[in-house]
């Protein structure tokens, strides 16, 4: 057989199987839309009992029977529009929703999944568990959390344990950002920040950790939740942890907590000695503290010759109020060390007004 003959047999070959290809598409799609409008025959009946069953200020037996009983096909076609109306409903009218799907074996099932052997199932599994509040399996998600082999399933578990918000999932979380099978430590943080003031405690603990990233983390949520009750450990940190990122974290919790006695912590924070990046946010933070003394801890630092230092120094006074305002005109005005970044506060500050303050109030200007 010529070249041109086993060039056209194989043409002939491959325009075949293309077409096979593509009949194979075809018919793929259109029985996945078959099956999608069966789905929705079959859903479509009961539908107005779901609403029913959310709107009614009582809830309706016989209805809810009624979805107790349907058969497994119907509520198989049914269940994924009941997963997405708990995406959307709140309080007693979610609950009634989220008990229908325990009732019906969905937790169960879903549950079950978690140890699925694709990584696509677990996930998918873990985001929906999530989504059910304290009905969901929390120890199956932790254990999905710090054990997974796939990344992406230990992000959904994170973010599930967030949703779901129980504060005794806290010390899983903060686990989570140390060791082989590891979270993201932003993934982490938000998924703490929605566990509410009862993971507190745990917070606390975790500060005690041999493991950084987890005492960043928990220095950060605690900063975040206006721990008063973790001042002192904070304070410790700020200035003795082994770790700088640690120690900025915690300077900067300080400065968001805000209670006064900070001060005396963040004054040593922005020593010259200090690290650079510590001063910069301790300088930020005594400025959230506020107060007279903040005025004085800042004035010298607008000065600093760490150009971080000095610019957070600068805003941070055009925010403690009156006095801070009126330290930067002065500097603005003295042609000083400084000068340049007090008047740049000053200016950011000027820009960021609101257009509603009173027009007729005079804004100073250095000379």
């Amino acid at each position: 057989m010529t070249a041109a003959a086993l060039f056209a047999v194989a043409g002939t070959a491959i325009a075949g199987l293309c077409l096979l290809l593509a009949l194979a598409i075809v018919a793929r799609r259109g029985l996945r839309e078959r099956a999608h409008r069966r789905s929705r025959a079959l859903a479509e009946p009961h539908r107005q009992l779901l609403v029913a069953l959310v709107v009614d200020d009582d809830i309706d037996q016989e209805h809810l029977a009624t979805l107790l009983q349907l058969d497994a096909t119907t509520w198989a076609a049914l269940e994924p529009i009941v997963v997405s109306m708990v995406r959307k409903l709140r309080g007693e009218a979610r609950e009634v929703l989220v008990d229908l799907l325990d009732r019906r074996g969905t937790i169960a099932r879903l549950t079950r999944r978690l140890g699925a052997r694709g990584a696509v199932r677990r996930a998918r599994s873990a985001e929906l568990l999530g989504l059910l509040g304290e009905h969901a399996p929390r120890s199956e998600l932790e254990r999905l959390l710090l054990r997974d082999r796939d990344p992406e399933v230990r992000i959904v578990a994170a973010r599930a344990l967030g949703e779901i918000g129980d504060p005794a999932s806290a010390p899983a979380l903060l686990s989570a950002v140390s060791g082989t099978h590891t979270v993201p430590m932003r993934i982490v943080a938000r998924s703490l920040a929605r566990l509410g003031p009862g993971a507190a405690p745990a917070l606390v603990e975790a500060m005690t950790s041999a493991q950084a990233p987890a005492r960043a983390v928990a220095a950060e949520i605690l900063g975040l939740g206006g721990a008063v009750t973790a001042v002192g450990v904070l304070s410790s940190h700020a200035l003795r942890d082994p770790d700088d990122d640690v120690r900025i974290r915690c300077a900067r919790a300080l400065g968001r907590i805000g209670v006064p006695s900070a001060l005396s912590v963040l004054r040593r924070c922005v020593e010259p000695e200090e690290p650079a990046a510590l001063r910069a946010v301790a300088a930020r933070a005594v400025g959230d503290v506020g107060g007279p003394e903040a005025v004085r801890v800042l004035r010298p630092l607008v000065a600093d010759a760490e150009h971080r230092v000095a610019s957070n120094a600068a805003r941070a006074l055009a925010g403690v109020g009156p006095v801070g305002l009126e330290a930067l005109h002065e500097m603005a005005g003295s042609g000083a060390p400084g000068a340049t970044y007090a008047a740049e506060a000053l200016a950011v500050r000027d820009l960021a007004r609101p257009r509603t303050e009173d027009a007729s109030t005079p804004v100073r200007t250095s000379p």
